[in-house]
């Protein structure tokens, strides 16, 4: 708990501060609140707001007004100085791009250990201390205390993933990162002009970076980011001249095996983890590790450990058929997660997915699999699919997945899309929440019993 004085030298006011908001709806008694809109002051005022901070003209109040030329970056630097500058305490990096952020801080996190390392994701914030899930992108407020948890947990690293709101609303203005990586966009659903504006808000991360600025290589953004970069230029991927190169892959259903070359020595690692996509993560991580310091015959011995949750994981049926999840939220990754699929021993696929069903019904790589659409309106119930393809609607993800788990014969596979190891409720009771884990597993359990009647 800090003073006004003590945030605002000189304003001569030692009234103690609870916390700093800038929603009306999250404003309490004995906070300083941030305005941004004017219309909010005097519910904040009834609210009990020790004070307000506000870029516009106020004539007159009962508590103290604070006057700044912008609020909403006052909000950034404000939460930074309430929390005594927590990043600038140990090393901090930040994921930015469209794919993998949430895969790749989790297995730096992994590589590391929990007692080195904190990470907060847009789903979930752990270190050693605790592990608490996120239902949505943390504001600045949130940001700066996490992180501040990991200073007193003595943390040495912080992995801060920049989701795209945070990219566009430029919540990380107020941090210098160690180590700012760029995973790709090639799995965005934006257009051409968004992807560009959010590539410029990128490059303004990388070029107040501290020392290590590490790119896919392979990604079609590359030159415009390493032009605009100051720094020096880390890469990784399939490029002859990345820093870390993936030189070959060899893909199972339970393992993958991976060549790389890091300065013209080459290596191997074995992972549990599954698909190229998750080879490109643990490419970025491995680079990211490396640039710190870290042994690389250590990491390769922690390579096979590591595992994501909900992240193209493999679930344990104890069956002839198998059970995927995965958190891929748009086509272009569906399809990549499909095109992996395809290339292993499985006699069907059967896909249980929440988004898109009517450009995914003619889609051409769905070809041959059975598809189960989670929509409560059969929008495209009447439409007749121009390929090769089986379809059905459930109201319900829990339907779907049990829908799906009893379709399944021997050495099919069973993917399911959309939420990973995320928590959520499709019923009316909106306290009652599950992950996708949970569902398939009970309807495993219940389909055993049914045949062993």
């Amino acid at each position: 708990m800090k003073t006004l004085e003590e945030l605002y030298n000189g304003i001569g006011i030692d009234a103690k501060i609870k916390s700093i908001q800038n929603s009306i709806e999250k404003a309490q008694p004995g906070d300083l609140f941030v305005c941004f809109q004017p219309r909010d002051i005097q519910k904040a005022i009834d609210k009990g707001v020790k004070a307000i901070v506000v870029d516009s003209d106020i004539q007159m109040s009962t508590i103290p007004i604070i006057k700044v030329p912008d609020a909403k970056t006052e909000y950034n630097y404000l939460c930074q100085k309430f929390y005594d500058y927590p990043d600038c305490k140990l090393k901090t990096m930040i994921l930015c791009g469209m794919d993998g952020k949430t895969s790749i801080g989790k297995i730096i996190q992994q590589l590391l250990g929990t007692d080195a390392c904190g990470f907060i994701g847009t789903n979930t914030y752990s270190c050693i201390g605790f592990s608490s899930p996120n239902l949505t992108t943390p504001d600045c407020n949130a940001l700066y205390s996490y992180i501040h948890s990991f200073v007193e947990y003595n943390c040495k690293y912080a992995i801060l993933e920049a989701s795209d709101t945070a990219i566009f609303d430029n919540q990380f203005q107020a941090i210098v990162a160690d180590t700012c990586i760029y995973t790709g966009s090639f799995n965005s659903c934006y257009d051409q002009n968004q992807i560009s504006t959010y590539i410029k808000e990128c490059s303004k991360l990388f070029s107040k970076t501290k020392r290590f600025c590490i790119f896919n290589g392979d990604d079609q953004f590359f030159p415009y980011l390493k032009e605009n970069c100051d720094n020096k230029v880390y890469t990784y991927g399939q490029n002859s001249n990345a820093t870390l190169r993936i030189v070959e892959c060899k893909f199972s259903s339970s393992k993958t095996i991976v060549k790389f070359q890091y300065q013209n020595e080459e290596f191997q690692v074995t992972t549990k983890l599954l698909s190229i996509m998750n080879v490109y993560n643990l490419a970025a991580s491995l680079l990211c590790c490396l640039l710190w310091g870290y042994s690389l015959d250590e990491l390769i011995k922690k390579c096979n450990d590591i595992k994501i949750d909900g992240r193209l994981e493999m679930l344990n049926t104890e069956t002839s058929y198998s059970l995927m999840i995965d958190a891929s939220k748009s086509q272009k990754s569906l399809s990549l997660l499909i095109q992996f699929i395809k290339s292993l021993d499985f006699s069907k696929i059967v896909l249980v997915v929440d988004f898109d069903s009517q450009s995914l019904i003619n889609a051409s790589f769905l070809e041959d699999c059975y598809v189960i659409f989670i929509s409560k309106n059969n929008m495209a119930a009447s439409r007749n699919s121009s390929i090769h393809l089986k379809y059905e609607f459930a109201p319900t993800r829990r339907e779907g997945i049990e829908k799906g788990v009893n379709l399944l014969g021997e050495k099919d596979i069973l993917l399911i899309v959309g939420q990973g190891d995320n928590f959520y409720s499709d019923s009316s009771n909106q306290s009652l929440k599950f992950t996708d884990k949970e569902v398939a597993y009970q309807a495993l359990v219940n389909r055993k019993i049914k045949e062993e009647r």
